[in-house]
């Protein structure tokens, strides 16, 4: 998971919200809108959005919203189960994170990586 995400207001200007994502480095940005998460914005989200469309506009707002405290393994199928790409993490109501199919993946591997350790040291 990534503690404490950047974000975007749902009205921000969908450029803008781009411009954040490419500026840090982000390829899931959690969309805000009166302080609580209504949506996922992607790259993909923002291409041909015309200058009046707002990140909220653009966004997936078909959103996964998880408690800190879920467990992992429920995440995870349901991750799978509905084909979402993130949940963002909540705490109290307040976005807490973000957890993506790329830390799931990076989790796995470096769960595969401790049961299974190499002893010769060939990658191949």
């Amino acid at each position: 998971m990534t503690p404490f995400p950047y974000w975007v207001d749902a009205g921000e200007p969908a450029g803008r919200a781009a411009a954040t994502m490419v500026e840090h480095g982000v390829h899931h940005l959690p969309v805000m809108e009166k302080g609580q998460p209504v949506g996922v914005l992607k790259a993909d989200d923002t291409e041909g959005a015309g200058k009046s469309d707002t990140a909220g506009s653009v966004c997936n707002r078909n959103v996964y919203i998880v408690d800190f405290f879920e467990p992992l393994d429920r995440v995870l199928t349901n991750m799978a189960e509905e084909r979402y790409e993130s949940a963002l993490v909540v705490r109290d109501g307040k976005l807490v994170g973000i957890f993506t199919i790329t830390d799931a993946c990076r989790y796995f591997g470096q769960l595969l990586r401790t049961l299974f350790p190499r002893s010769d040291g060939d990658a191949a």
